[in-house]
């Protein structure tokens, strides 16, 4: 059974892939040590309270959910959320995602997985970053979503990204 199937409320679940951030000690990310069901919990509640609301992302079967509260090294956690239909289709996809097991099946029925977790500092969606935008244009048979490369978008994310740097959480210098 996928971890996904048992981390979920009546509107988001948490996709697999996202759980990297939790368990993965090699993932380079905005890594997250808060309890996951607690979590996916705690951003129904804040859903709720913002009126429900999600911002577009760059397909659509993508969307942002920015209301989550500040956590020590950024003002604000950017949830990236993938439907639940492009979920199934990717899992397709890549059978070895879903273990050989029917994906409809699989993932909950709800609509909205959290597929990554973002740590910043502004309170809107910021580019995707120029390395994710093209492993995105893959087909989904090799991990992407299966969007083409649009370039405009691409420039812009890079001319952002040569700008600003990720938050990446991590120890406090020794001082020595």
């Amino acid at each position: 059974m996928s971890l996904s199937a048992l981390l979920h409320g009546d509107t988001f679940f948490l996709d697999d892939f996202a759980v990297r951030q939790w368990d993965d000690p090699n993932y380079s990310g905005t890594r997250i040590s808060h309890d996951k069901a607690d979590f996916v919990a705690k951003v129904h509640e804040l859903f709720k309270q913002s009126g429900a609301k999600l911002v577009d992302g760059y397909a659509p079967f993508c969307k942002h959910e920015a209301a989550v509260q500040p956590v020590p090294v950024a003002a604000h956690l950017d949830l990236i959320l993938y439907s639940r239909e492009q979920l199934v289709e990717e899992y397709r996809a890549m059978p070895s995602k879903s273990g050989g097991q029917d994906p409809d099946l699989l993932l909950p029925k709800v609509p909205w997985g959290i597929i990554s977790v973002k740590a910043q500092n502004e309170d809107y969606e910021t580019p995707m970053q120029p390395i994710t935008m093209i492993r995105n244009a893959l087909g989904r048979e090799e991990g992407g979503s299966g969007v083409p490369l649009n370039r405009d978008a691409y420039e812009a994310s890079c001319n952002y990204w040569q700008h600003h740097a990720p938050i990446v959480a991590g120890e406090e210098p020794s001082g020595e």
